[in-house]
């Protein structure tokens, strides 16, 4: 999965590297080497741009391509730094470049009466911003969300940049209606994000049933106002109360019930500001928008092969809508469950997953209580189920414990193809 998005990245930037190259003159990288890198930078650096734009409209295709929202969500996290860095070194070449010539070169980093120059250069300083805010401040996530507004600007004020300073774009036609093309789709992909994703998206609106306070945890049950979201078990939305007096974002939930169950349940943890704020403030009758569905978690549960489940706290999610399709569709096949919580007392969901293990013949569930036990091992569960390579295994949890336990999986031998999870740590 993960190569066809390697090849699509490897794929875009090749294609600008090469129409690079072919628009240049017999000699003139070896003659111009600082100019021909600068330039070359440029054009790698916008290819990568464009493409997180491409990214930014939630694309399934592109999700499936990735191998995962969470996959591909990684691929945008280092193409904007990669971006930058070329970015970055693009007027400082310049400058070395354009020396002894110094008023020329001063051009390239300081505002001039250059126009192109001075668009180039206020991108670059849009740029620089929103990435300081995303990798060196930690920011709440609503305020870290609204900065990433800005690189919309960035956009527009970087094409036009490139419309003005001419260059190899303007002399070379086949690099020209490349790059005029990539930044046109990355234009179009803003508009739609910012303007008809709403419209246009798949996203259905709902209103509260029920809500169900356990702890800090609460489940919300919603039932459709109209149409209903089609999903497979293990997948999630983008869920966005609409609560007038909170900020309304949408929070990446995993479905919690079957696919043919009306009632959509959603199982919340009240962690930040906004999950409580919801907890306080959401009564019955809420409207609710949910946009989905997302995700290929579990999108091959149903081939005839013996499973693990490792969950932890609020991962529990996706495992009870695969257990209840299970219970209504039943495959036969052995489901070893490992569910882990700080406490019995905080395991909210422990007799429904009890009561699973006694109508489902396949389903043994493990619980885990780390307050009394220790973390789980890919030793322990070798020990447990035998013959660790023939188990297809599906990890949800707190990042460190997913990461932790798909490393252990791969030294026992355990294939990448059989270690599923997804990672909603977006930001």
């Amino acid at each position: 999965m993960k190569n066809r998005g390697l090849f699509l990245d490897i794929s875009l930037v090749s294609i600008t590297a090469i129409l690079f190259f072919l628009s240049k003159p017999t000699g003139f990288i070896t003659d111009y080497p600082l100019l021909s890198a600068a330039q070359l930078f440029a054009l790698l650096g916008v290819t990568l741009v464009c493409l997180n734009f491409f990214i930014s409209t939630r694309s399934r295709t592109l999700a499936w391509i990735y191998g995962g929202f969470d996959v591909m969500f990684k691929h945008h996290h280092n193409h904007g730094a990669i971006a930058f860095t070329l970015l970055l070194f693009h007027p400082l070449l310049m400058f070395f470049n354009a020396l002894p010539q110094k008023d020329l070169a001063m051009k390239f980093i300081f505002y001039s009466d250059v126009i192109a120059y001075n668009l180039g250069l206020t991108a670059l300083l849009i740029l620089t911003l929103t990435l300081i805010f995303t990798f060196l401040i930690k920011l709440p996530y609503h305020i870290w969300l609204l900065t990433h507004r800005f690189l919309g600007l960035f956009l527009i004020v970087a094409s036009l940049h490139i419309f003005f300073i001419g260059s190899d774009i303007s002399y070379f036609l086949p690099l020209k209606i490349w790059i005029y093309s990539l930044l046109f789709l990355a234009l179009a992909s803003l508009a739609y994000r910012r303007l008809l994703y709403y419209l246009l998206a798949k996203t259905y609106f709902y209103k509260v049933t029920k809500i169900a306070p356990k702890g800090d945890i609460y489940d919300v049950y919603l039932y459709p106002e109209k149409g209903s979201v089609e999903f497979f078990p293990g997948q999630f939305a983008f869920v966005t109360f609409i609560i007038p007096t909170i900020r309304q974002e949408p929070l990446p939930l995993s479905f919690a019930s079957s696919p043919e169950n009306p009632t959509l349940r959603f199982t919340v943890r009240s962690l930040g500001d906004q999950t409580k704020s919801i907890k306080e403030n959401l009564k019955i009758g809420s409207r609710v928008r949910v946009d989905g569905p997302h995700g290929l978690f579990a999108d091959d549960f149903s081939e005839k092969q013996d499973v693990v489940f490792i969950s932890g706290g609020i991962g529990i999610a996706p495992f009870l809508s695969l257990l209840e399709n299970e219970k209504n569709h039943p495959t036969g096949k052995k489901i070893i469950h490992y569910s882990s919580f700080k406490t019995k007392e905080e395991a909210f969901c422990h007799q429904e997953l009890i009561s699973y293990s006694k109508t489902l013949p396949g389903y043994i569930y493990e619980p885990l209580f780390t307050d009394t036990s220790p973390r789980l091992t890919a030793v322990q569960i070798k020990e447990r189920v035998g013959d660790i390579k023939k188990f297809t295994f599906f990890i949800c949890g707190p990042v460190p414990m997913m990461l932790s336990l798909r490393d252990q999986l791969l030294e026992l031998g355990v294939r990448q193809s059989r270690i599923r999870f997804e990672n909603f740590s977006f930001k």
